[in-house]
């Protein structure tokens, strides 16, 4: 099993485990704690101890209890207690995994985080026979972050991100200004936009560079399938922006805001959410909503 990071910054494998759910088992059968420093750009290659030399040439680490199946049995990659990929079924024996060796597409930028859905290696992945290792220890460079240096990447001001089309790609730097439950907030001087997936390895503070899709959700503009590019450490987060009520709306969507004298009028909430029907005396603010961790 080869792990790759792409995701322009080195990680701290101490934080990851690897769980094995055997024969179609909904329960966890064995998990392996990792630990070292996987470089940006790096494999990580797993082996069993029976491995033929070829696959042990090419490997980082030994193990014979998560790294002990054929290929019909569920494999997740967790950080702490949070999925970040998997392969495979939890609860169903995928029969169409045995005996043969898999390869991520390389315009597969994000992992699988759901781990019991039906899974089709069709869908991400390509088939070679069993025990080929030609392309163990190495991925495609398409999924490489950092740009080519003679070809530097183009960084847009977020003001001129929100104006693109639906579905474009593409490259941002901000400051982060909020973590919450789906989304992360980023703004630079002027605008702000929602960041998905909410998992990004950045804190508030954090001035970062990222690339990702334009999409659009019930109505709040985001940027969507987002990998980061690089990342300076707690620069500080941005003074919030004085506004009234009325100016509550898309164009200071996103962004870092202080309203006063607000009055809370009604609120409809559940386990993690709460919509706010509020107003400043001048205007109505209805179902603002807040997102809890």
């Amino acid at each position: 099993m080869e792990l790759y990071n792409g995701t322009g910054l080195d990680i701290d494998l101490s934080n990851y485990s690897l769980e094995l759910y055997s024969n179609g088992a909904s329960t966890v059968s064995h998990t392996l704690e990792l630990s070292g420093t996987l470089k940006n750009k790096d494999t990580f290659v797993l082996y069993h101890t029976q491995a033929n030399e070829d696959i042990k040439s090419k490997g980082d680490l030994a193990n014979a209890t998560v790294i002990n199946s054929n290929g019909d049995d569920a494999v997740v990659l967790k950080k702490d207690d949070t999925v970040i990929d998997s392969i495979g079924q939890v609860g169903t024996r995928v029969e169409t995994l045995k005996d043969i060796s898999l390869v991520r597409n390389t315009d597969i930028v994000h992992g699988d985080p759901i781990i019991d859905e039906a899974f089709d290696p069709r869908v991400e992945w390509t088939a070679f026979p069993k025990d080929d290792t030609s392309n163990l220890g190495i991925h495609g460079s398409s999924t490489e972050n950092s740009a080519d240096p003679e070809n530097p990447l183009e960084i847009i001001s977020i003001a001129d991100a929100r104006s693109k089309p639906l579905g474009d790609t593409l490259n941002i730097k901000g400051v982060v200004t909020d973590n919450l439950k789906n989304t992360i907030q980023v703004q630079d001087a002027a605008s702000g936009i929602a960041v998905r997936p909410a998992n990004l390895d950045a804190n508030i503070g954090d001035e970062v560079t990222l690339t990702g899709k334009l999409s659009d959700y019930h109505g709040l503009l985001q940027l969507d399938e987002t990998r980061m590019i690089e990342k300076t450490e707690n620069i500080g987060a941005p003074s919030p922006k004085n506004v009234s009520g009325a100016q509550v709306s898309e164009i200071n969507e996103s962004q870092l805001v202080t309203t006063k004298k607000i009055q809370i009028l009604s609120v409809e909430s559940g386990s993690n959410w709460a919509n706010y029907t509020a107003t400043d005396g001048t205007i109505n603010l209805s179902y603002v909503m807040k997102e809890t961790n």
